[in-house]
């Protein structure tokens, strides 16, 4: 069964008109996070580049919103778990009348 607190680092990448802005930089940045850990992937980025494809294309009635990757080491192998999340971006009238925040304080451990 799938959990997400297995997962040591993700990345969220925005989709408009069914392409990922910005796939490369994302990928670029998470597998720098990967070796920070100390582990070396060569086929990472190429790995998820595949799936990012492949889940855009089985889900092409989804041309907007954010893509969630999660990655997990295992050895010399690794986990990755990609999939569409919820999203929701300002409209006119929250750009006119702003929104409601609230704040919170949480110190993350590993802040990369």
């Amino acid at each position: 069964m799938f959990s997400s607190e297995e997962y040591r680092l993700y990345e969220v990448m925005r989709v408009i008109s069914g392409i990922p802005l910005f796939m490369e930089d994302h990928l670029n940045r998470i597998y720098e996070s990967i070796v920070q850990l100390g582990f070396f992937y060569q086929d990472f980025r190429e790995m998820a580049h595949k799936i990012i494809l492949n889940l855009l294309e089985c889900n092409n009635h989804l041309t907007e919103g954010n893509i969630k990757l999660l990655f997990a080491p295992d050895g010399y192998a690794f986990h990755l778990a990609c999939y569409f999340i919820p999203h929701k971006y300002p409209d006119i009238e929250d750009y006119r009348n702003g929104v409601k925040l609230l704040t919170h304080h949480y110190d993350r451990d590993e802040p990369t």
